[in-house]
């Protein structure tokens, strides 16, 4: 039965009129009169009688009258329970991410909510993409936030942001005179890169190593010259300060998605629910 039909219907009878209850409810008229008539169909009764201008309630409609006050009631004390209880969440709630997404996305997120829900015992464990599947999917976390990561058959997912992949490196570096660190040469968005390359240069990307780290690369980065593959969200601080600048690629830049992840046999408890809202 439609909530909305009910509190018409109720509003209509408290207030004395249809066209009041549409008032009331920043609804039309019709919308109103429909509900009514969509109740007596679902019921199979008689609610109202029309008399010129006003209508009169049949006992059947009275007699929903009164239960649909208490069940609006109920239905308004049961909302607000829920509201208050937002704020005396506990229990344990484990959350898994690469080092990254946690030191540079989740960490004032986290922060956030612990302040909030102060008596949830937060655990966060570290670890790379396949990594953070395996927990999710033995349900030894409760979450798992990755980075565009393609495989996420059999879970279920919300995006929370995107952005593109850059090769960045120090002041006035050149695209063509440097190697390049990635996490694994064969990660999609280094296989997009060295597409791209061989496609507007007709050479393979000059991988110098391999590491699985975004701050790590970006320090190689910083500190002995290399050029890096990274998400722009690891190096958008050093890109504003100007300490380190992406260079044009001439061609599109692959793009990434941030997750979470959990598993669809999984019941999102409220204080998950609330870690995902933050």
């Amino acid at each position: 039965m439609n909530t909305y039909h009910l509190k018409y219907f109720v509003d209509a009878v408290r207030l004395g009129g249809v066209a009041l209850s549409a008032e009331h409810n920043h609804v039309t008229h019709s919308a109103v009169s429909q509900s009514i008539r969509a109740l007596e169909r679902e019921l199979d009764i008689r609610l109202i009688t029309h008399e010129r201008s006003k209508f009169v309630l049949t006992d059947q409609g009275k007699q929903l009258f009164d239960q649909a006050v208490l069940w609006l009631q109920t239905l308004d004390s049961m909302k607000k329970e829920v509201k208050t209880s937002q704020n005396t969440l506990s229990g344990d709630l484990t959350i898994a991410a690469p080092q990254s997404l946690i030191r540079e996305v989740l960490w004032k997120k986290i922060l956030k909510f612990k302040k909030t829900y102060p008596q949830v015992k937060l655990k966060v464990v570290l670890g790379i993409a396949d990594y953070v599947k395996s927990l999710v999917s033995k349900d030894r976390v409760d979450l798992g936030f990755l980075i565009d990561d393609h495989d996420l058959g059999g879970f279920q997912s919300l995006t929370l942001s995107a952005g593109k992949y850059l090769v960045v490196g120090k002041k006035n570096s050149v695209l063509m005179d440097r190697e390049i660190i990635v996490t694994d040469r064969n990660r999609y968005e280094v296989q997009r890169v060295n597409e791209g390359f061989r496609h507007r240069y007709k050479k393979n990307l000059e991988i110098a190593f391999e590491i699985q780290s975004w701050s790590l690369i970006r320090q190689f980065v910083k500190d002995a010259g290399y050029l890096g593959l990274v998400p722009e969200y690891t190096v958008s601080s050093e890109l504003a300060k100007g300490h380190l600048q992406a260079l044009k690629l001439g061609f599109e830049e692959p793009r990434y998605e941030i997750k979470a992840i959990w598993s669809p046999a999984a019941d999102l408890r409220p204080k998950v629910k609330a870690f995902l809202k933050s």
